[in-house]
């Protein structure tokens, strides 16, 4: 019955528009007025739009909005945690000293290619640009990657260089962008493969790969001091910028950091662990109960926070 209602709706304004003003407002907006003269409203995120006597009304949706999953923590070095939600495209700020906290209304804009998840999320490159990996359109098998110049706002994308496989981990190194590709896709079973490490310069040019065998599900990855690491088959496999190997650690994680040069910190097992990479060994562990660490951020060497769903927390170290 929604399908129909829903249908209906689209159909009346549709019949009913007299006039429609377009890209009122960033993004492309489509407010209309309808033939009886009443406005009628687009909705983005937490606020809605009407036109009233031609004018552009911005209003707040009169309810609470309920808790997303934290999909991804960053901070400003001022004091601030900045969060974004798993689904709606809001995001959070979070004062770490007082503890107050605000939600943006207004959904961000688009900045990504003609891809719509940015499983990878993104990270900082050495040129002080913005990487991003995405999965390919809802029922289609690829990805690519995206840069955001920081400068100029300018987005540049290049696809997947294995075809038909998603991006599904991305990190930053001082001479490459490094990601991980995989058989999956929106609205898609995952498949079988042979997944691939990638190496490409900060032009976007393909540099080198390592294809696994076939089947392999390739984990996260993480830069640390010049060393890439990636979490396989239950262990972390240490290697050089050039994707020479170089070592397997007995220990692996859904979520890894850095927090030093010789130190990660992993989040597995209900276990935040910090793993000495090159000996190899747990110096420090942490139980912080049961559940999935979606995301997590690195302050300082005294302010470390991760989320599960939609709780943020501070690991006390």
């Amino acid at each position: 019955m929604n399908e129909i209602k829903d249908q209906r709706v689209l159909e009346y304004i549709k019949e009913m528009t007299r006039i429609e003003f377009t890209d009122l407002v960033n993004g492309g907006l489509h407010p209309m007025h309808l033939k009886n003269g009443l406005p009628f409203g687009i909705i983005r995120g937490q606020e809605y739009y009407t036109i009233e006597n031609n004018r552009l009304n911005v209003k707040k949706i009169p309810a609470k909005a309920p808790a997303t999953g934290i999909f991804a923590l960053t901070h400003d070095g001022k004091g601030n945690l900045f969060g974004a939600s798993a689904l709606g495209q809001t995001i959070f700020k979070y004062n770490i000293k007082t503890g107050n906290y605000e939600n943006s209304s207004m959904v961000g804009e688009r900045v990504g290619p003609a891809f719509i998840r940015p499983h990878t999320r993104s990270v900082i490159g050495a040129d002080n640009n913005i990487w991003t990996g995405w999965w390919a359109n809802y029922g289609t098998y690829g990805g690519c990657i995206s840069r955001i110049n920081t400068k100029t706002n300018k987005v540049d994308s290049w696809p997947s260089s294995v075809e038909k496989q998603a991006v599904n981990s991305i990190v930053a190194g001082v001479k490459y962008i490094y990601y991980t590709t995989g058989k999956n896709g929106n609205g898609l079973d995952s498949l079988d493969c042979v997944p691939s490490i990638v190496a490409v310069n900060y032009d976007g040019e393909f540099v080198k790969k390592i294809d696994y065998l076939f089947g392999t599900k390739l984990g996260n990855l993480l830069t640390i001091d010049n060393k890439l690491l990636l979490c396989l088959h239950g262990k972390t496999v240490v290697y050089d910028e050039e994707l020479n190997e170089v070592k397997t650690i007995n220990i692996s994680s859904n979520m890894m950091l850095a927090y030093d040069k010789e130190t990660a910190l992993f989040f597995a097992d209900s276990k935040a662990r910090f793993v000495n990479i090159e000996k190899g060994t747990i110096y420090k562990e942490y139980d912080i109960g049961p559940g999935y660490v979606s995301a997590a951020v690195i302050v300082d060497k005294d302010n470390i926070f991760y989320s599960k769903k939609t709780k943020l927390y501070q690991l006390m170290v």
